[in-house]
């Protein structure tokens, strides 16, 4: 299967990833992070990526980053 495009995610959280690294995130994001035996639309999913907690849902062939927060040290997961 074709592995999905990821969709920038809002200028609001330009702060949170640095220019530098957003490519290297959207990279991750079109690998298709998911385990391999999901496949559930609109599920939401999380990964970690440069000290950030990254939400997103694959919508068809798409990657939607929801939520980037920073992790909070010695927390391997970002409050909700």
């Amino acid at each position: 299967s074709r592995s999905p495009r990821a969709l920038p995610p809002p200028p609001e959280w330009k702060d949170l990833v640095p220019p530098e690294r957003l490519e290297a995130l959207l990279g991750s994001l079109a690998h298709d992070p998911r385990p391999s035996y999901q496949n559930s639309p609109n599920r939401p999913y999380g990964m970690e990526f440069a000290g950030l907690a990254v939400k997103f849902t694959v919508q068809g062939d798409t990657v939607v980053v929801h939520r980037i927060e920073p992790i909070i040290s010695g927390n391997s997961h970002a409050q909700e």
